[in-house]
């Protein structure tokens, strides 16, 4: 079972709405963070595909999670609301840290962060109304769940236009992971321990590269055991001990692997035995 220690209060779970014309609403202040809504852009434009950005700023030495928590947590939510003129097409989640928890492993961030979502516009009005909701558990030695509802509206142009915000929202968006295209994937169960090979189809496992792994599937490893990993060129082998909620091998079987800064993700269905 994961492991969380809920403080309650009467405002853990606070919901706040904004509606302004502009590329940002007002910071929202709930327990121990603070959140706000952000556009690339000041202007909208139909067929075009624009970046909206969810900025946590949780206080210091407390953080939040990401979309695999690790060993205890719940990963971060961002969400469009009744707004037909867009389409969410992903969130880009960037890099997260191993942040220790007691005798736990999270996988998340501490300080500033941005998760942009990439979204596709359709027909827009001479001013759309952008609507988006928000969760998130912010813990230190404690942890406290909290939501928020955001409105911003951004007036129709004849072309995007650029806002203040676009660098820093291109900042963290460019921390998503590529895809590794594989030639094949295997994972072996080796009673306490699971373990992965991966044959990639360009030489990424450089001899002298440092690699970090994070699964993507939750209840899979443990987050706080270490994994062992052999690698050469396009190949790689990871051996790291199973999770205590360990049930079964998922379908899918999903990964980062950070190799000298830079996020890569694999998916492979695993073959039957």
């Amino acid at each position: 079972m994961r492991k969380l220690i809920l403080t309650f209060s009467a405002g853990l779970a606070a919901m706040f709405s904004y509606g302004a014309i502009a590329a940002a609403t007002a910071w929202q202040q709930a327990d121990h963070i603070q959140v706000r809504l952000l556009s690339n852009v000041d202007t909208l434009s139909p067929d075009s595909t624009i970046f909206l950005g969810l900025e946590l700023k949780p206080d210091e030495h407390w953080h939040v999670y990401w979309k695999n928590p690790g060993d205890s947590g719940m990963p971060i939510k961002f969400s469009l609301s009744d707004t037909p003129a867009l389409q969410k097409e992903k969130l880009l989640w960037p890099i997260p840290e191993k942040i220790p928890f007691g005798d736990l492993t999270n996988f998340g961030y501490e300080g500033q962060l941005i998760l942009p979502m990439q979204v596709k516009v359709s027909k827009v009005d001479d001013t759309t109304v952008i609507k988006s909701d928000a969760s998130w558990l912010v813990c230190k030695e404690s942890c406290i769940p909290g939501k928020a509802s955001f409105e911003m509206q951004l007036p129709k142009g004849q072309s995007l236009k650029a806002a203040a915000e676009e660098p820093e929202i291109r900042r963290f968006a460019a921390e998503e992971a590529r895809e590794l295209p594989l030639m094949q994937g295997q994972m072996h169960d080796e009673g306490d321990h699971l373990s992965i090979e991966l044959f990639a189809r360009k030489p990424v496992f450089k001899d002298d590269s440092v690699i970090e792994f994070f699964p993507v599937n939750e209840s899979l490893f443990s987050a706080s055991a270490k994994a062992e990993m052999k690698w050469k060129n396009n190949f790689l082998k990871l051996k790291q001990k199973k999770s205590d909620s360990f049930f079964s091998v998922p379908e899918l079987i999903s990964g980062l692997l950070v190799i000298d800064g830079q996020a890569w993700e694999f998916s492979f269905k695993p073959s039957s035995n």
